[in-house]
């Protein structure tokens, strides 16, 4: 485990309760270890991220950013920063869920310490939300979990009441107060597969749609939801016909399009009905992205902390990318003046911390 992640890891468990003795002995190093990562210098971070140790591993780029803040003022600490950053993470989960509409995505990642006592080689996942344009501004929101679960989806949107853009995954459904849209794009890659006459008629339907859609998209939710009930609703009607009335049977990929579609042709038609509700997740898809590319870069995260960590940064940072704000500006004056600030007490003025608040537009925008 190196220093960063043994950072984050003894940070979670003290505010767990467990004692430096207790750490020792569940991170299976000596109390003294335990104390020396408690009591070191930011300086040392900073020596350590200069290292060509570092240099191999490639680390998550936000983190960088964090890790040079650190390099630069020797009398902070990566927990107080985290300290600092939480409470900013928190009140965008709680604004995310009281939205109406979002997007929701995950991808696959890999935790070497792992508390559920699987392999390391077993799949941990990345989660993202992500809010709708016509509901004001973008709010992104990354959680890490060890797995794919519905429980893990309960908690990511606890108490939000409205729509919900997916793909098909079968843990996206049979939750109280929401209802879920599926992706258009999804079917679309699955007509594109069937690669024959009646796989290029599926593409087609589908590109009906979303020419419609590259037409409307600078529309008001409402004069959208007129135009998709006039030109979109009788092309969606026509091409569920066409696929229940063709023979498409077996286990080819004709047939897997045609039963994709047809089993979910009532959350296939939601984005009718609801002219705030997109007729893909290609949102959330493309937020996750840097997940994906991440993968290849620095690989893993070895302990759950780090994992959290990690999505933390990329909330705040793919959050102000979303409005126009640049990251290491935003994160300059977080660490600035937030530590001056009594938040705790009072903690609406976090708010004039959000990406798309007037004091961080005035000061951080691109």
């Amino acid at each position: 485990m190196d220093k960063w992640e043994m950072y984050m890891e003894i940070k979670q468990l003290l505010k767990q309760g467990f004692s430096q003795t207790k750490i020792a002995e569940k991170l299976g190093v000596s109390r003294t270890t335990v104390y020396r990562h408690l009591k070191r210098s930011p300086s040392e971070m900073a020596e350590w991220v200069d290292s060509l140790q570092y240099k191999k591993k490639k680390l998550d780029p936000y983190k960088e950013l964090i890790l040079s803040w650190l390099r630069m003022h020797p009398d902070m600490s990566a927990a107080q920063v985290y300290d600092w950053l939480q409470p900013l993470y928190n009140l965008m989960n709680q604004l995310l869920t009281a939205k109406s509409v979002l997007h929701i995505d995950e991808t696959y990642a890999q935790i070497i310490k792992r508390s559920d006592g699987k392999p390391a080689q077993s799949n941990a996942y990345n989660w993202v939300c992500r809010s709708v344009q016509s509901e004001g501004p973008i709010i992104v929101l990354f959680k890490s979990a060890l797995s794919r679960g519905r429980a893990v989806l309960e908690d990511l949107i606890k108490g939000f009441k409205g729509t919900v853009i997916c793909d098909g995954y079968s843990a996206y459904g049979q939750l109280p107060h929401v209802q879920f849209a599926n992706c258009w794009a999804h079917v679309r890659r699955y007509w594109l597969k069937a690669d024959s006459k009646n796989g290029r008629i599926g593409v087609q339907y589908c590109d009906r749609l979303f020419h419609i859609e590259r037409k409307i998209k600078h529309l008001s939710p409402e004069e959208r939801l007129r135009v998709r009930q006039q030109e979109a609703k009788p092309i969606v009607d026509e091409f569920m016909d066409w696929i229940d009335r063709s023979p498409f049977f077996g286990k080819n990929a004709i047939a897997k399009a045609a039963e994709y579609t047809l089993s979910r042709s009532s959350e296939l038609k939601i984005f009718l009905e609801n002219g705030y509700v997109a007729i893909d997740n290609n949102p959330a898809e493309n937020a996750i992205r840097p997940n994906v590319i991440g993968r290849k870069n620095w690989l893993f995260s070895v302990s759950e902390a780090g994992a959290n960590a990690n999505a933390i940064c990329l909330s705040l940072a793919e959050t102000a990318k979303a409005n126009g704000i640049d990251f290491y500006q935003y994160l300059v004056k977080l660490m600035t003046e937030l530590p001056n600030i009594s938040f705790h007490q009072h903690p609406e003025i976090l708010h004039n911390y959000m990406p798309w608040s007037e004091n961080i537009q005035a000061t951080c925008a691109k």
